[in-house]
């Protein structure tokens, strides 16, 4: 079920399709193996890029704005956050889903991830979530309990297409943020062996 809040849109922009949205929904779960997590590769099918950053940029109420560039140099109608711990089928009727298109106000996005409170909100919470677009040109995997989110792009070249989105997440491909060391952001310079060695099989070599 959507926690989508209506009037969460500005007054100018046009409300997104059904058919977007499914669309959308549809991208989540075809780019994504819930089956498994990081450091493993959560990623299916082809992608020509990787590029990591810390999970909570994507529950801050800025993220409507970086989704909106997303949408924007995509051209894409909306894209959907779904919550995949609390998601038992992929089936559009019955999942934990939101909605963003390019005119949803911070305020409001925040608003639905707090939705339910500290018990329930999404932005208290630790469960994984995925998200994509009714185009499908990139797809996001987070897992807030380990502060790790990633951002997967069809080609090498849509760094270019949507730099200014990953400036603002602050999105690096793994070597770049394994390679920093105890100089990288939280959580990427605390890392385990295991996870760093983990990361690098699965992802090195994409987003360089």
């Amino acid at each position: 079920m959507s926690r989508f809040a209506e009037d969460g849109f500005r007054e100018a922009s046009v409300r997104p399709s059904d058919d977007a949205k499914r669309r959308a929904f549809g991208h989540v779960f075809g780019s994504i193996n819930s089956a498994v997590s990081f450091p493993s590769q959560v990623f299916l099918g082809s992608w020509g890029a990787f590029l990591f950053f810390e999970s909570d940029r994507l529950f801050s109420p800025g993220f409507a704005v970086i989704a909106a560039g997303l949408l924007n140099a995509e051209g894409a109608e909306v894209c959907c956050l779904l919550n995949l711990s609390e998601t038992d089928r992929m089936v559009y009727e019955e999942a934990a889903m939101l909605f963003i298109d390019a005119g949803m106000e911070p305020h409001s996005y925040d608003a639905a991830l707090r939705q339910g409170g500290p018990a329930n909100g999404w932005l208290f919470g630790m469960d994984r979530y995925g998200s994509a677009s009714d185009r499908g040109g990139w797809s996001i995997y987070c897992e807030k309990g380990n502060d790790v989110a990633a951002i997967a792009l069809r080609h090498p070249h849509d760094t270019g297409k949507y730099v200014e989105c990953l400036k603002q997440l602050h999105a690096e491909p793994i070597t770049v943020l394994l390679k920093a060391g105890s100089a990288a952001s939280v959580p990427f310079g605390e890392l385990t062996e295991p996870w760093r060695r983990g990361l690098t099989q699965s992802y090195a070599g994409f987003g360089c």
